[in-house]
């Protein structure tokens, strides 16, 4: 996934990029944040994305901003 975004109301809130790690080596990561966002669950769409493993479903927690 390049970046994704949250739904509130009519609006797309797109995340805020915070490292990127894409390196073609097939451990690929980046970290994103939503700022003022303060549940405990969050459904994110994709804006872009490759597809290494299509099959794979992935579930990915929520850390505390400090």
């Amino acid at each position: 996934m390049n970046q994704t975004y949250r739904i509130s109301g009519k609006e797309h809130i797109p995340s805020l990029p915070v490292s990127n790690g894409f390196y073609g080596d097939g451990n690929n990561h980046k970290i994103e944040k939503y700022n003022n966002y303060t549940s405990k669950d969050l459904t994110v769409y994709i804006y872009y994305y490759t597809v290494e493993e299509p099959d794979k479903q992935i579930e990915i927690p929520l850390l505390p901003v400090e």
